[in-house]
């Protein structure tokens, strides 16, 4: 499968469009593979994985993490679609207090470990 990578004029963060594979029984799709990853120069050890499912309207609060501990994410959608908004929190970049609101569908954000994120559901297909 091919990730195509599209930037989201914050370091690091990147929109990747993934394609989905349809047919009778349903769909399927692959957020990740490492060796995409990779020759895209982004991170391909994961320590942690996370789920969350979220009633429409429901905001999440910013994920922050500070280094050490500070790692990417990525963020995507199994059905509907999400706002993501992130925030550069680096204190120091050119690109300090910025913010980017993302509506995620059918790509997944990759989110480096120094940026923030925050997503309220916005819309589920089954609603």
């Amino acid at each position: 499968m091919t990730i195509t990578p599209k930037d989201l004029n914050l370091p690091g963060c990147l929109a990747l469009q993934r394609p989905a594979h349809n047919d009778s029984r349903g769909s399927f799709l692959k957020p990740f593979a490492a060796a995409e990853f990779s020759a895209l120069g982004l991170e391909t050890r994961w320590k942690e994985c996370f789920c969350s499912h979220s009633h429409q309207g429901v905001v999440r609060g910013f994920h922050v993490q500070i280094p050490p501990v500070a790692q990417p994410k990525l963020v995507f959608t199994v059905q509907g679609q999400i706002h993501d908004v992130l925030v550069d929190l680096r204190i120091g970049s050119p690109t300090y207090h910025q913010s980017i609101a993302v509506l995620c569908t059918s790509a997944t954000i990759f989110i480096s470990p120094n940026e923030r994120s925050s997503f309220p559901k916005s819309k589920c297909a089954n609603n």
